[in-house]
């Protein structure tokens, strides 16, 4: 029967609402392979386009050996039907959910704790800072961490979710096989730490209209949706909508009023469409979050361990670290906003950063 899910899906490009069609009409998807025609389809609106991809298939392809092609590629075709399927898919109110999964890699689907990220493309260095910093403080609770792998916001959830080595998932908006070559490394280290997953055929080359689509996933996995920042339009509202409509709690990080990217996630808290997020304590306070481990240490990067080593010796002001000569003010006030928002270092009445012990 998953062959035939799998054939279907490729007929139909990943799209739900042309499969829901034909499940209606034709219950049994090998008997509508086998003896369905262009005829049957049109009655039950399939588009032509479809009908004729179908006939192409039909005469092309044989779906025994297609699902054995992926299973050969390390692509795992999960089906609705199956028991293993993740059942916060299964009832997405006004959504459909998707009728096939590729997967590469080990999700992990009964983790009562999935936290999606979401947010502009075009981050600020506050937005940067904030979901490094929530990531890493959600951490000694074990969450997984649900995003789309986009540059900005979702990009960086992701890393940093791997940088302190909690599971991962990307909800791709094309085929598993399409990753961008300057992602690939990037997806690699998902897949190790995660995984990827698409409900577009492996490969399909992205479509505008597909992104918008895949959201409904991305919130659909998520018991808890967090906007960090968004614009006016941005497709972060999109994903805040489709988690209002399947329930879910929604997350958003105040911005500055100024900010146009900021304009998005202010307009959830004004309107009653979020709660607030200012720490990580605000997610594990509301869901009463159990502690996996109590020693967590915060993982640095080399350039921030420069900071961190400096001030083990003695209390150090701006001036002092900008002596170094290797930092921008900017790349230098991210770093400190970090570890004060870590709750790593603090600053006293000389104006001198010291370290928290």
């Amino acid at each position: 029967m998953k062959a035939y899910y799998n054939i279907w899906n490729y007929v139909f490009d990943g799209i739900p609402s042309s499969f829901w069609k034909l499940m209606k009409r034709y219950p049994d998807l090998k008997y509508a392979w086998e003896k369905g025609n262009e005829k049957e389809l049109k009655e039950i609106n399939i588009l032509d386009e479809y009908i004729k991809k179908f006939q192409y298939l039909k005469n092309t392809t044989n779906p025994d050996e297609e699902l054995y092609k992926l299973n050969r590629q390390g692509i795992n075709v999960l089906i609705s039907r199956e028991k293993n399927y993740p059942k916060s898919l299964w009832y997405l109110n006004n959504h459909l959910s998707p009728f096939v999964l590729y997967i590469k890699g080990e999700p992990d689907f009964t983790n009562k704790f999935t936290i999606g990220f979401v947010g502009t493309r075009n981050m600020t260095g506050y937005g940067e800072t904030v979901t490094k910093t929530i990531v890493a403080d959600l951490a000694p609770y074990n969450p997984v961490i649900i995003s789309g792998m986009a540059d900005g916001i979702d990009s960086t959830a992701h890393k940093a979710a791997i940088d302190n080595k909690i599971k991962t998932i990307a909800v791709l908006g094309f085929g598993i096989n399409r990753i961008p070559f300057h992602k690939k490394k990037f997806a690699e280290e998902i897949i190790q730490n995660g995984a990827l997953i698409s409900e577009y055929p492996p490969d399909l080359n992205a479509q505008k209209y597909f992104f918008p689509l895949r959201n409904r996933i991305i919130s659909g996995l998520s018991k808890a949706l967090v906007v960090v920042e968004a614009g006016e339009k941005s497709g972060a509202l999109i994903t805040a909508k489709c988690a209002n409509d399947q329930g879910r709690e929604i997350f958003a990080v105040p911005g500055n009023i100024c900010n146009e990217k900021s304009i998005g996630t202010n307009r959830l808290l004004r309107d009653g469409g979020a709660n607030i997020l200012t720490c990580a304590d605000d997610i594990i306070t509301h869901y009463k979050m159990p502690f996996v481990s109590k020693i967590h240490s915060p993982v640095f990067s080399g350039r921030q361990n420069i900071l961190i080593n400096m001030l083990k010796k003695a209390p150090c002001s701006m001036n002092d670290f900008m002596q170094l000569n290797i930092f921008s003010p900017q790349e230098l006030n991210a770093y400190l906003t970090e570890f004060e928002l870590k709750g790593i270092i603090n600053k006293n009445i000389e104006g001198r950063y010291y370290l928290i012990s």
